[in-house]
């Protein structure tokens, strides 16, 4: 009997641990339906970024509602929080090294 405190100690991390696994993986998942509901609008947000950045790599061509001011406080907000921009390609690959 004089060994059963730890051991029951023991278990009792172990059950805590497995519900805490449990629990991230339900909220990850959680997470993955929530951005799969709003892919659409993620898509969008991502081609007016990709157009953003085709105008900061040729700022003469800004044309319409897009002007220099947003990006220069784009820019801006970029510098300060050093943020990096995307490299956009043709492929269907989003590859993202030291990213926050």
């Amino acid at each position: 009997m004089r060994y059963g405190v730890p051991i029951r100690k023991y278990k009792a991390v172990q059950l805590m641990k497995t519900s805490l696994i449990d629990k991230e993986i339900e909220i990850v998942h959680e997470l993955g339906q929530q951005v799969l509901k709003r892919e659409d609008m993620l898509n969008a947000a991502s081609d007016v970024c990709g157009e953003l950045d085709r105008y900061a790599q040729e700022p003469q061509k800004v044309r319409g509602s897009i002007d220099r001011s947003s990006l220069l406080a784009l820019a801006q907000g970029a510098r300060m929080y050093k943020f990096s921009r995307p490299h956009i390609t043709e492929s269907n690959v989003i590859d993202i090294k030291a990213g926050r």
